[in-house]
């Protein structure tokens, strides 16, 4: 009996259970001998988060969290139906995708700064800092101001990739 590594990938927070996949095992056998059922190793760290059907159908059992763990490693059994049965295991490696559920966050939620009323145009004032825990392209940050009132727009700006807030001139 032979089982290759499994490998497969799911998004985070989809809802279970759901199918993540398929393992399988060949056997040279023939008849009864050849019928093969599969199982998790327990103990191993997915073993509580899957399950595996006899026919080696991997199910998620929870929803999962890429900021909290991104990868799981557990072993799979697959056993023949013979009178004395012969088994083998497998890796199963699953990466849990990342999907653009963290809202930004700021390091600090109210800046206080001084400016002189006649504060040359360009002047940097003070830079804000968010930061978000997706990854990749789902933890990229822009800056805008969010202000109803439009005197204040007229006198300020900020730079939508790094965060400064820069003078416009008085």
């Amino acid at each position: 009996m032979q089982l290759p590594k499994f490998y497969f990938q799911i998004p985070e927070n989809t809802p279970p259970p759901f199918l993540v996949g398929q393992v399988s095992a060949t056997d040279a056998d023939s008849g009864r001998n050849s019928h093969i059922k599969y199982k998790i190793h327990p103990g191993t760290s997915g073993s509580t988060n899957f399950a595996v059907y006899p026919n080696g159908g991997i199910v998620a059992l929870v929803k999962f969290d890429r900021e909290k763990l991104g990868t799981y490693v557990f072993h799979v059994e697959a056993s023949d139906s013979g009178k004395l049965p012969l088994s083998e295991s497998a890796t199963v490696k699953i990466k849990i995708i990342d999907v653009n559920d963290c809202a930004p966050t700021f390091s600090v939620t109210s800046y206080d700064v001084a400016v002189d009323e006649n504060m040359p145009h360009g002047t940097e004032i003070v830079q804000v800092k968010a930061e978000d825990h997706d990854l990749n392209e789902n933890s990229k940050l822009s800056y805008q101001l969010n202000s109803n009132q439009s005197h204040v727009i007229q006198l300020i700006k900020v730079d939508r990739q790094s965060g400064v807030v820069i003078a416009r001139g008085w």
